[in-house]
C-alpha cells in the first residue's frame, strides 16, 4: 500500500505538467460528489462495495468536485474540532493529535493530492446531520474560520488532520440550529484567502425548502461560489418535479441573479445517488438527466449536479458517469436565453392552475387558481419555469449600443425603454417597469430591477420617474432597493437579514438597523406622499374610544352621540327598562345588568363647530364604546391599541376612581391623546373643579376646564364655552337643539373668568406661543387659545376638560365639537411598524396614510357572528377593496376578503373599499387578536396589544352528558378573548377555566347556557398562586435508562437562582402568564453538542411549569448550564430534556422555594357613616389601607388585599353598608403568601397527590 502511494504521489507530481480540465464554475456540467461518510456501509453488508479511498474515484473525469465529509463537531477537546470520515478516519479508530479528539488522518494527504492533479476540487464539508454544529456569535464565528484554514487551507499548524494537504475550499452543510455566525464565518475566510493566489471555493448545501432555516440568512449575507440545493427528502424534492406547486428551482434561480451578494453563484440540483441515499428524492438516472438538461436549458445560474454520495453513485451502475455524460451534451458553457414565448401576464385576468404567463424575464406556470402577479416568492401562486427574453419581438443574438440621453432629471421622457440586446455602458439610462435605471458599469442582457447583489443597475430619481405602482417590498432580497442616486454606491438585500454583529460591533449593527429602518421610512414618506384627497379625507377623520370607570355613564353618553348625529331615531336606557336598551350593548346579558360587557363599534357624521373660524365643518367618526368593568380590561386594552384619540369620561361625584387610573395606563401605553368630560352634573354633591384637581394630582395629567357649568345639580341647564366665550344651552326634545348665546349669566360671570385665566396658565405651562403671551401679560385670543389646545392635546401634554350630563341631555354637542376640534386625526398619530427583513433589533418604520400605499392593517377584535368568525381591523397604510386578497403577517397565508364591513353596533353596513385611518369588519379571515394584514408587498408586522395575565380560575364541567357545544364555546371564547384561557388539570382531569375576575368567569359561564345550551356546573373560584425560588441551588444530573436497543443518557450540570426584580419588573409575561424565567447556555466547549442545548431549555420551562409546593408555575427563575455529558449512541434531545426537568426538580427544594399569591387593588366607596365598619372589614381581609378621602357624606378607601382574602367581600360591603357600598378591585403584583397559609397550601396540595408521589 505505501508503494502504491509512493508511486501516486510521484504520478502528481509528473502530471501537472499535462493539460487536466480542472473544476470550472464558468461551465455548467459540473458534478460534486460527496465522499467520506460511506452511504452505501450504512446500509448494505457487502462490505466489498464500501467506500474506497478518496483517489479511487478520481481516475475519471465524471466527478469534478469532492467534499470531504464531516468536520461533524464545531469545538471539542483542546478547543479544535473534531472530523468523522465514517470508516475511513475517526477519533475512535483512528489515532488524535494530543490533547484533542483531532484524528490524525494525514494518510489521505497523497489521495487528496492526487485527485487535485486530476483537476478535482476537494473541499472540507463541515456540519452534516447530526454533532454538536452551530456558532455562538460572530467573534466565535471568526476564530472557528481562523481554525478551519490553519488545519485545511493555506494556514499552518501542527495537528493538521490531512497532513501537508491543502484543500480547496469549504463547503457548509449545517442542516440544524440558526444562521448565526454563518456570514462572518465566510467573510473571514474570504479575507484570510485575499492573499494567497491560489483559488478557494466557498459552497454550501442548502435544503430545497426556500429560505432554508440554517444557512438562509448566511447564503443571503455571504458570497459563496456555488449552492448544492437538496432537492431530496422534502416537498420541492426531485420526486415532486412534475407538481409546479412544489418543485422550486426557478426560485432559487431568481435567487442567485437578483439576490445572493455573488451575482455569478451557481445552483446545483441536489439528488441522491441511489435509493438508498435518502428517504425521498431518488430518481432513475435517465429521469434525473432529464430534468438537469431541462433546468440547463431554462436557468442561466444552473451549475450541474451535487450527489449524495460518492460511494453509492459508484455501485449504482456508474450513476455519476451518466449524469455527467448527459450533462456534457447539453453543452458545458455559454446560455441562450429561451424565448419568452407564453402570452404576457394581464393584470386583473384570472387563470387557471397549469396556466403560463411570460411576466419580468420568468415564464411562471400557475401553481392553482391565480390573480396575483406573478413573483419568484414562495408564497406566491406562480412558480417560474423557465427564465426567458425577448419574445417574438426581440433577438438575444443581436446587439445594440445605448446612446446617453441628454436628460438628466427624474423624468422618463426621452429614455428609452431597456433591451436585453442592448449594450449599456456605465451612465447609460433605461426605463423597465415604470422606473429609471442608471447603469454602473458595463451590462447587456442584465435585468435593470435594482435587486440586491445586482451588478448592472441602481435605480435613481424613482419617485420622478413613477409611471405605475410597484410591486412595492422595501429593502426586500427579491425586488428593488431604493436609494438615491449615488456614485459608485452598492448595496444588497443581504444587508437588511445580515447574521448578528461581530463582538465589539453590536453599536454598529444597531447603528445599521436604525439607518435601515429610517431609510426605510424615508423611503414610504418619499414615494407615497398624502395626495390631496387623502389630506381632506384624514382631517376630517376621527377614530375615539369612551373609556371611563364602572357606572361613570359611557354607554349612555354614547346612545346620546348617535342620536343627536342621526345614527339611531330615539335614545333608550342602558339597562333596557324599555324593553329595547341601549343600541350599543346589543347582548342581552348586557342589558340585563346594565353594564357593558364586549365593546362596540360605530360610525357618524357630526358638523362640528371650529373654535378657531366658528364654521362648522362634517366630520366622520368612528367610535368605539368599551367596558369600565376591571374583568373586562381587554376590551378597553384594544379599543385603545387602534385608536387615535379618546374620550375619558369621569363622574362629577366620585371623580378618578381606580378603573380611571387602568384606563389612564392604558392610554399612555398607546400614546392616545383624550379629551376629559365630566358626566353627571345633575347629581348632588357634582364637583367639577375636584375632579379637575384630581386629574391633575392623581393622573398626573396637566388639565383645564374649557367650560364652566351654567347651574348645579338639578338646576343644571347649560355650559359656558371659554374658549369661544359663549353660552351655550340645550333646548327642545331631549336636549336636541343647542342655542349659542353671548351673554354669560352674571351668576357665574366671575367664575368663568378665574376659569379662563386658569385655563390659559395651565396651557402657557405646555405650549410656547401662548407662554409668551402670558409671560408678556398680554390677551391670550380665542383663535391661538384653541390651537394651543389643540397642539398640546395631540401632543399629550394636556387634557381639556367638558363638562355636562348625558342623561339630562346635556353638554353633549359641545363635547363633540372639542372632539373634532382637538383630537388627533389619523395622518397626526405616530404609526410605527416592525419590518420583519430587519434584525429584531432596528428600531420601528414609520408608515403613511396614504391609501395608494401597501395595505397594512391590524386585526385587533374577533367576534362570533352569524355569518362566522368576524374579525374587526383598523387599516392604517394603504387600501382594502371587497375581493381584494391579503396576506396574514405571521403565517403568510393568502386568504381572500369576501365581504367588508362598517359595524354599527350587531348591525353592518356591507361596503367595497376601505381607506387608511378606518376601521372595518370582514368575514371569514382565520386569525388572533393583534394579528397584521398586508398585501403581500411588504414584511411589516405591527406590534400587539398588552394583555394581562388572568388572576382567578375555577373547575367547570357540563351538567349531564358532555356535548360538542361545550368545547366549541371554550375554544371560541379563547379566541375571541386573550384573557380568558382553558387548560386541563393533569392530576384531577378537570377543566379549569382562568379570567380576571368572579363576574368575568360568570358571565361566560352564563353566556354558554345561553349561546351554546350547554348548562355548566363550577366548583370554588381558585387563585392563580406563582412559585419562585429565593437563593441559588446547584444541579449535576445525570440521567441513564437502558431498557434494550438504544438507551438515554444525559448529564447536565449548572444552577438555578432567582432573577432579581429590576429583571422580574421588565420582561413580558408569557403566553400561560407567567414571567421572568430565563435560561443561560454556559458550556465552554463541545460537552454537549449544540443540538441538544434547545433540549435542556424545553425541559427547564417544561418543569417550570408546575412548581412542587403547589402545582403551579414556577417564575422569577434561571437556568444557568455550565457542563454535562452525552452519549454517541444512547443520547437525544428527549434524553436531555428529561435530564433538565429532573435536575431542576432535584435542586428545588434547595432553592429555598415560596408561594406567591396575587394582590389586588380594592376601592370601595360608600357612605360616610360606614367609614369604620369598612376599614375594619378591610383589616380583617388581611388588607393595607393605601388611601381614603371623605367628601360630604360619601367616602373612597383604597386598600390592597389577597384576592384569595376577598372572596365574599361583596356580601359582607353591602351587609355593613346597608347596600349602599360598592367596590371594585383590579391586579396589581403577586407577593408571599404568609408561612402558615403556605404550610396550608402545601399539605391542601400534597392530599391531591398520588400515594406514589407523595
Amino acid at each position: 500500500m505505501a508503494l502504491v502511494r509512493a508511486f501516486r504521489a510521484l504520478a502528481a507530481s509528473a502530471i501537472l505538467s499535462v493539460h487536466v480540465q480542472a473544476f470550472d464554475l464558468s461551465r455548467h456540467d459540473q458534478v460534486v460528489s460527496y465522499w467520506g461518510q460511506n452511504s452505501y456501509g450504512a446500509t448494505h453488508d457487502d462490505t466489498a462495495n464500501w467506500q474506497k479511498t478518496l483517489s479511487y474515484y478520481c481516475n475519471d473525469n465524471s466527478v469534478d468536485m469532492f467534499p470531504v465529509a464531516f468536520v461533524n463537531k464545531f469545538s471539542s477537546t483542546g478547543g479544535l474540532p473534531e472530523i468523522n470520515l465514517a470508516s475511513t478516519c475517526n477519533n475512535v479508530d483512528n489515532a488524535t493529535f494530543s490533547g484533542t479528539k483531532l484524528a490524525d488522518c494525514s494518510a489521505l494527504a497523497t489521495d487528496i493530492a492526487y485527485c487535485q492533479s486530476k483537476g478535482k476540487a476537494v473541499t472540507i464539508s463541515l456540519g452534516g446531520a447530526g454533532g454538536g454544529v452551530g456558532l455562538a456569535d460572530d467573534a466565535t464565528a471568526e476564530a472557528f474560520a481562523v481554525t478551519i484554514w490553519d488545519l485545511f487551507l493555506g494556514g499552518s499548524s501542527s495537528t493538521r488532520p490531512f497532513g501537508n494537504a491543502v484543500l480547496d475550499g469549504v463547503d457548509l452543510d449545517v442542516e440544524s440550529g440558526t444562521g448565526t455566525g454563518y456570514a462572518a464565518f465566510v467573510n473571514k475566510i474570504r479575507s484570510l484567502a485575499s492573499s494567497s493566489s491560489k483559488k478557494y471555493y466557498i459552497t454550501a448545501a442548502p435544503q430545497c425548502v426556500y429560505p432554508d432555516a440554517a444557512l438562509g440568512s448566511a447564503i443571503n449575507a455571504a458570497n459563496f461560489d456555488a449552492i448544492f440545493v437538496q432537492f431530496y427528502n422534502n416537498q420541492c424534492g426531485l420526486n415532486n418535479y412534475n407538481i409546479a406547486s412544489d418543485w422550486n428551482f426557478g426560485l432559487w434561480d431568481y435567487w442567485a441573479r437578483f439576490v445572493s451578494p455573488n451575482s455569478d453563484v451557481k445552483i446545483f440540483i441536489g439528488a441522491p445517488a441511489s435509493s438508498t441515499s435518502a428517504g425521498s428524492g431518488y430518481q432513475d438516472p435517465n429521469t434525473l438527466a432529464s430534468i438537469a438538461t431541462t433546468m440547463r436549458k431554462s436557468f442561466p445560474s444552473f451549475g450541474g449536479v451535487m450527489l449524495w454520495d460518492e460511494s453509492q453513485a459508484y455501485v449504482n451502475n456508474r450513476y455519476d458517469t451518466s449524469i455527467k455524460n448527459a450533462l456534457v451534451a447539453a453543452g458545458g458553457t455559454g446560455f441562450t436565453y429561451p424565448a419568452c414565448s407564453a402570452p404576457a401576464f394581464v393584470s386583473g385576468t384570472s387563470y387557471t392552475g397549469g396556466s403560463q404567463v411570460s411576466y419580468n424575464g420568468y415564464i411562471f406556470q400557475a401553481k392553482w387558481y391565480a390573480t396575483a402577479t406573478p413573483a419568484n416568492d414562495p408564497n406566491s401562486d406562480w412558480t417560474s419555469i423557465s427564465a426567458c427574453s425577448g419574445g417574438s419581438s426581440s433577438s438575444p443574438t443581436t446587439t445594440t449600443t445605448a446612446s446617453s440621453p441628454g436628460s438628466t432629471g427624474g423624468s422618463c421622457s426621452g429614455v428609452a425603454a431597456w433591451s436585453s440586446s442592448t449594450v449599456y455602458t456605465a451612465g447609460n439610462k433605461a426605463t423597465y417597469n415604470g422606473y429609471l435605471y442608471t447603469a454602473n458599469w458595463w451590462t447587456q442582457g442584465d435585468l435593470p430591477t435594482g435587486a440586491s447583489g445586482h451588478d448592472m443597475f441602481s435605480t435613481t430619481w424613482l419617485p420622478a420617474c413613477l409611471g405605475r405602482r410597484a410591486n412595492f417590498s422595501l429593502l426586500d432580497s427579491s425586488v428593488r432597493t431604493w436609494r438615491p442616486k449615488a456614485v459608485g454606491a452598492r448595496r444588497f438585500a443581504s444587508s437588511a437579514t445580515a447574521a448578528q454583529p461581530s463582538a465589539g460591533s453590536e453599536a454598529s449593527g444597531a447603528d445599521k438597523a436604525a439607518s435601515e429602518a429610517a431609510q426605510i421610512s424615508a423611503d414610504l414618506a418619499n414615494t407615497f406622499k398624502l395626495t390631496d384627497a387623502d389630506r381632506t379625507r384624514l382631517k376630517y377623520q376621527r377614530n375615539i374610544g369612551i373609556s371611563a370607570h364602572i357606572d361613570s355613564g359611557k354607554t349612555t353618553l354614547t346612545e346620546r352621540i348617535l342620536y343627536y348625529t342621526g345614527r339611531i331615531r330615539d335614545i333608550h336606557e342602558v339597562r333596557g327598562r324599555d324593553n329595547v336598551g341601549a343600541k350599543m350593548d346589543s347582548m342581552e346579558l348586557e342589558r340585563e345588568k346594565g353594564i357593558t360587557i364586549q365593546s362596540a363599534a360605530t360610525f357618524c357624521d357630526w358638523n362640528g363647530l371650529s373654535p378657531v373660524t366658528g364654521d362648522t365643518e362634517k366630520f366622520a367618526i368612528n367610535i368605539i364604546d368599551t367596558p369600565g368593568h376591571v374583568d373586562f380590561t381587554i376590551e378597553v386594552e384594544r379599543a385603545l391599541r387602534v385608536l387615535d384619540g379618546a374620550v375619558l369620561v369621569l363622574c362629577a361625584v366620585s371623580g378618578v376612581q381606580s378603573q380611571t387610573i387602568t384606563v389612564d395606563r392604558q392610554m399612555r401605553r398607546y400614546n392616545v391623546p383624550r379629551i376629559s368630560f365630566i358626566n353627571k352634573m345633575d347629581r348632588p354633591g357634582a364637583n367639577p373643579w375636584r375632579v379637575i384637581n384630581q386629574i391633575r394630582t392623581k393622573l398626573r395629567m396637566p388639565a383645564a376646564a374649557v367650560q364652566v357649568p351654567i347651574g348645579v345639580e338639578d338646576e343644571l341647564r347649560g355650559v359656558v364655552d371659554l374658549v369661544r366665550w359663549k353660552a351655550i344651552y340645550n333646548k327642545g326634545e331631549k336636549g336636541v337643539d343647542v342655542v349659542v348665546t353671548d351673554d354669560i349669566p352674571d351668576e357665574i360671570l366671575d367664575l368663568a373668568k378665574e376659569k379662563r385665566a386658569e385655563l390659559i396658565e395651565q396651557i402657557a405651562d405646555v405650549d410656547d406661543e401662548v407662554a409668551e403671551l402670558f409671560l408678556n401679560d398680554e390677551e391670550v385670543p380665542s383663535v391661538i387659545l384653541a390651537q394651543a389646545i389643540r397642539r398640546a392635546t395631540v401632543a399629550l401634554k394636556f387634557s381639556p376638560v367638558f363638562v355636562g350630563s348625558a342623561i339630562k341631555n346635556t353638554g353633549v354637542q359641545p363635547m363633540l365639537d372639542g372632539v373634532c376640534a382637538y383630537l388627533a386625526n389619523p395622518a397626526e398619530s405616530v404609526v410605527t411598524a416592525q419590518d420583519t427583513k430587519l434584525p429584531v433589533s432596528a428600531p420601528p418604520v414609520h408608515l403613511v396614510p396614504a391609501a395608494a400605499a401597501p395595505l397594512v392593517a391590524l386585526a385587533f377584535k374577533l367576534e362570533e357572528g352569524r355569518f362566522g368568525q368576524l374579525t374587526y381591523m383598523r387599516v392604517y397604510q394603504g387600501s382594502m377593496k371587497k375581493g381584494q386578497f391579503i396576506f396574514h403577517g405571521r403565517s403568510g397565508k393568502k386568504v381572500k376578503v369576501a365581504r367588508l364591513a362598517r359595524m354599527h353596533s350587531n348591525e353592518m353596513e356591507e361596503i367595497d373599499e376601505i381607506g387608511p385611518g378606518e376601521i372595518c369588519a370582514t368575514f371569514g379571515i382565520e386569525c388572533s387578536s393583534g394579528d397584521t394584514f398586508t398585501d403581500g408587498s411588504t414584511t411589516f408586522t405591527m406590534s400587539s396589544m398588552f394583555v394581562p395575565e388572568p388572576v382567578i380560575s375555577l373547575a367547570i364541567k357540563p351538567t349531564g352528558q358532555e356535548t360538542p357545544n361545550f368545547s366549541r364555546a371554550l375554544n371560541r371564547f379563547q379566541k375571541e378573548d386573550p384573557t380568558f384561557k382553558v387548560h386541563i388539570d393533569q392530576e384531577s382531569k378537570e377543566t379549569i377555566i382562568s379570567g380576571m375576575g368572579e363576574l368575568h368567569l360568570e358571565i361566560y359561564v352564563e353566556r354558554m347556557r345561553r349561546e351554546y345550551n350547554v348548562e355548566c356546573t363550577t366548583g370554588r373560584p381558585r387563585v392563580n398562586y406563582r412559585e419562585t425560588i429565593t437563593q441559588r441551588a446547584d444541579f449535576s444530573y445525570l440521567h441513564k435508562k437502558q431498557s434494550g436497543g438504544a438507551g438515554q443518557y444525559a448529564k447536565v450540570t449548572g444552577f438555578i437562582e432567582p432573577i432579581s426584580a429590576e429583571e422580574l419588573q421588565e420582561t413580558e409575561p408569557n403566553k400561560d402568564g407567567v414571567k421572568g424565567l430565563a435560561f443561560h447556555n454556559a458550556i465552554m466547549g463541545g460537552n454537549i453538542p449544540h443540538n441538544y442545548i434547545p433540549a435542556v431549555e424545553k425541559g427547564f420551562y417544561e418543569a417550570c411549569e408546575k412548581g412542587s409546593l403547589s402545582g403551579n408555575p414556577v417564575e422569577g427563575a434561571r437556568m444557568v448550564l455550565t457542563d454535562g455529558a452525552y452519549h454517541i449512541v444512547d443520547s437525544s434531545e428527549l434524553a436531555f430534556r428529561i435530564a433538565s426537568i429532573l435536575a431542576f426538580r432535584d435542586c428545588y427544594k434547595a432553592s429555598k422555594p415560596i408561594i406567591l399569591e396575587p394582590v389586588m387593588t380594592v376601592e370601595v366607596v360608600a357612605p360616610a357613616e360606614f367609614q369604620s365598619a369598612v376599614i375594619g372589614g378591610l383589616n380583617q381581609r388581611r388588607g393595607t389601607i393605601i388611601d381614603s378621602e371623605v367628601r360630604e357624606d360619601e367616602f373612597t378607601c383604597i386598600a390592597e388585599v389577597a384576592l384569595n382574602d376577598m372572596f365574599g367581600y361583596s356580601s359582607q360591603l353591602r351587609g355593613m353598608t346597608q347596600g349602599k357600598g360598592e367596590f371594585s378591585m383590579e391586579y396589581k403584583t403577586h407577593l408571599p403568601v404568609l408561612p402558615n397559609v403556605q404550610k396550608e397550601i402545601e399539605e391542601a396540595y400534597k392530599k391531591t397527590m398520588p400515594q406514589s408521589k407523595k
